[in-house]
């Protein structure tokens, strides 16, 4: 690999305990603020004992919302890449194109609509 793809390599692979962290970090705060432990304890990575209620709060409601998180902004991300490959532009984002004009048009018209 050349020095700058190595660079960027590194620096992904270095960005994935951050992710990781932080999507303990969401997953344990929340209207019921929950403890590192519990919250491994109820994912199974860890050997402690955690009550019924813990685990369906981690399970059925917090980590389905962090991984949706998470898909979502890389999905953001990626549709941005491709956004500033095709157009060969850095700068570009979706005013360029009309596309949140075109967004806010089609949200008002299923509003007024169905809503």
């Amino acid at each position: 690999m050349s020095g700058a793809h190595c660079r960027y390599y590194w620096a992904a692979w270095g960005a994935l305990p951050l992710l990781a962290g932080l999507m303990l970090f969401s997953v344990a705060k929340g209207s019921v603020p929950l403890s590192l432990t519990q919250v491994l304890g109820a994912l199974r990575l860890l050997d402690v004992p955690v009550s019924e209620m813990i685990g369906r709060i981690v399970i059925d409601l917090r980590v389905p919302r962090t991984l949706l998180a998470v898909l979502a902004g890389a999905v953001l991300a990626i549709v941005g890449g491709l956004l500033q490959t095709t157009t060969r532009n850095d700068l570009a984002d979706p005013f360029l194109f009309g596309l949140s004009s075109g967004a806010s048009a089609g949200a008002v018209l299923v509003i007024t609509r169905f809503g």
